[in-house]
C-alpha cells in the first residue's frame, strides 16, 4: 500500500452461541482481540466490532436475521472488509455462507477469516471457503445431535447444566439428590423486577443502568453493570424460567416453550418489557451503532451520498465527509467539521421541540395475546423444521394441527386492548437527563428526514450554518408524542 493510499476500512464480526460458556479460544473478548490485532498488523482501519452473543449460527437459529449481522449489512457502505476469526463464526451452512458472501461482494465488501487464512477476493479463496462452510454445516449437525442426546434427560428433570447461574437465580441441590437445580435468588430477583418496572415506567436502559451503578448494585460477576448486560437480563427467556440450547428456547412436544424453572418475571411482564425495548422504526432505519451523533443522517448536496465521520487535516479533529469518491464514483466532495455542526443542530432541534412534552403510548397486551404470540412462534418454528433434512414431517404436521387449534381458541377468547401513556418530561429534559448518544440520536432521527451539506469556500473558515439544509420529517413518529390536543408537534 502506498503512503497516500487510504487504509482498508474494517467491520469486525463476533458471534458465540453461548457467551457464558467457559471456552477462552472462542470467547467474545478473544475474538475482539484477534480482530483488533489483525487490523493493527495489516494497517487496516477498524471502524467497529459488532457482536451476536447467545445467537446460533446454525440452520436452526436466526440465520441471516441475526441482529448483529443485520446491522453489518446495513453498514456495508462504511467498510471494505468484513473480518471474523473463523468461518463458523459467520455461518454454519453453505446456503447462508454463499448468501452472505454474495451480498457482501455486491456491496464491494471482502470477507476475510483470520484462523482459516482465507480471503474471498480470489476465486481459490471462495472455493476453499465453500468447502469449509460445508464441513461447518456437518459439524454443527453432529454437535447438535450429540448434545441433544446427552442432555435430554437432564433437561427433562430440570437440572442446571453448570456454569454461572443466570442473574436472578442461584444453584441449589436438585430435589432428586443428583446434580443441581436453579432457584430464585430473592435479592437479585428484586433487582430484576425493579428494572422491569423502571423500563415499563418510561426509563431508558441507560438511565436504569446508571442508577444501579450509582447505588453500588453489582452484576453476577461482581462488576458494574453495562447497558448490554441489563438489556440481556430483561429480555432473556431465562428470566421467565425457560432454558436455551444452541441459542434456541427448549420446547415441549407441542412446540411451545417449556418452563423449567420458577419465573422471576411473569411471561406477560416479560413480553411487555421486550416490546418496550424493541427498536423503533426510526432507529432501525438508521445506523444501529452510530460513531457520532449524526451518523447516517448527513448527506452531500452535490451527489446526495452519505457523509461519514472521519479525520481530516491532520489535527485530530473529525469531519463528516462525502463517501462517494471513495467508492469510485464521481463527486468532488463535501466536508464539514463534526462538532460545530452537531452543536448547531442540537440547538436548532431543542429550540424547535425542547419545550414540548415527550410521551409514549405503549400497548399493554393481556395474558391471552401473549400466549397467542408464543403459539404463532411455535407454528413458524414447526413449519421451518419441515424443510430440514431428515425432518419427521408427519409428527410436525400433527404438531401444527394442534397448534392451529390452540391459535383458534385463543383468537376467539374475549380480550380488550389496553394502552399506557408513559410521560418522560419535555424533549429538553429528556435530552439533558439521558446523556446516551444512541438515545439522543434516536430522538433526532425521528425528527430529521435529511441534513444536506453544501460546499464551503476554500480555506479554513468558521462553521457557517447557511451551508446546512435540514428537512424535518413529516408524519414521523413524533406525531405520537403528546402535545395536548394536537397529539404531536407540527413538523414543517
Amino acid at each position: 500500500m502506498s503512503a497516500t493510499a487510504r487504509p482498508l476500512r474494517v467491520i469486525g464480526y463476533v458471534r458465540l452461541s453461548d457467551y457464558r460458556a467457559d471456552d477462552a479460544s472462542t470467547s467474545p473478548q478473544r475474538q475482539r482481540e484477534q480482530i483488533t490485532a489483525t487490523c493493527l498488523a495489516r494497517g487496516w482501519q477498524l471502524v467497529d466490532i459488532i457482536a451476536d452473543l447467545d445467537v446460533s449460527g446454525s440452520d436452526r437459529g436466526l440465520r441471516l436475521q441475526r441482529p448483529g449481522l443485520v446491522q453489518i449489512r446495513a453498514r456495508y457502505a462504511e467498510a471494505d472488509v468484513l473480518l471474523f476469526t473463523k468461518l463458523d463464526r459467520l455461518a454454519r451452512n453453505v446456503t447462508d455462507f454463499r448468501a452472505i458472501a454474495e451480498d457482501a461482494e455486491a456491496n464491494g465488501v471482502a470477507l476475510v477469516s483470520i484462523d482459516d487464512n482465507i480471503d474471498l477476493t480470489s476465486a481459490s479463496g471462495k472455493f476453499f471457503a465453500t468447502i469449509l462452510a460445508a464441513f461447518a454445516e456437518m459439524e454443527a449437525a453432529t454437535i447438535r445431535e450429540r448434545v441433544l442426546k446427552g442432555n435430554a434427560k437432564a433437561r427433562e428433570l430440570g437440572r442446571f447444566m453448570g456454569g454461572v447461574p443466570p442473574y436472578g437465580y442461584r444453584a441449589v441441590p436438585h430435589p432428586s439428590g443428583e446434580g443441581r437445580a436453579l432457584a430464585i435468588d430473592p435479592a437479585e430477583a428484586a433487582v430484576v423486577r425493579e428494572l422491569a418496572a423502571a423500563v415499563l415506567g418510561g426509563a431508558t436502559v441507560y438511565r436504569a443502568t446508571r442508577e444501579l451503578n450509582e447505588r453500588g448494585v453489582l452484576s453476577k460477576t461482581g462488576k458494574e453493570w453495562s447497558t448490554q448486560a441489563v438489556r440481556q437480563v430483561l429480555t432473556s427467556p431465562r428470566i421467565v424460567g425457560r432454558r436455551t440450547h444452541g441459542g434456541e428456547v427448549v420446547s415441549g412436544a407441542n412446540g411451545l416453550p417449556l418452563q423449567v424453572d420458577d419465573p422471576v418475571l411473569s411471561v406477560e411482564t416479560w413480553h411487555r418489557v421486550r416490546a418496550r425495548l424493541a427498536p423503533t422504526p426510526a432507529s432501525s432505519r438508521r445506523s444501529p451503532n452510530p460513531a457520532r451523533l449524526l451518523s447516517g443522517l448527513v448527506t452531500c448536496s452535490r451527489c446526495n451520498g452519505r457523509m461519514n465521520p472521519g479525520p481530516t487535516g491532520g489535527d485530530g479533529r473529525l469531519s463528516y465527509r462525502c463517501s462517494t469518491a471513495s467508492k469510485g464514483r464521481e463527486c468532488s466532495g463535501v466536508s464539514v467539521r463534526c462538532e460545530p455542526l452537531e452543536a448547531w443542530l442540537v440547538e436548532t432541534f431543542l429550540d424547535r421541540f425542547g419545550p414540548l412534552p415527550l410521551t409514549h403510548v405503549i400497548e399493554i397486551a393481556p395474558e391471552e395475546p401473549a400466549a397467542l404470540v408464543e403459539v404463532r412462534a411455535a407454528m413458524n418454528a414447526a413449519a421451518n423444521a419441515m424443510i430440514v433434512k431428515d425432518a419427521n414431517v408427519p409428527a410436525l404436521v400433527d404438531r401444527l394441527a394442534a397448534l392451529k387449534g390452540e391459535e383458534a381458541r385463543l383468537e376467539a377468547a374475549p380480550r380488550e386492548d389496553r394502552f399506557e401513556v408513559i410521560e418522560e418530561g419535555t424533549f429538553a429534559e429528556v435530552w439533558h437527563r439521558d446523556e446516551d448518544v444512541e438515545r439522543r440520536r434516536n430522538l433526532l432521527a425521528d425528527a430529521v428526514q435529511e441534513i444536506s451539506i453544501s460546499p464551503g469556500k476554500a480555506g479554513r473558515r468558521p462553521f457557517n450554518p447557511e451551508r446546512v439544509e435540514v428537512r424535518w420529517a413529516e408524519g414521523s413518529s413524533l406525531s405520537d408524542y403528546g402535545t395536548g390536543e394536537s397529539r404531536g408537534p407540527a413538523i414543517a
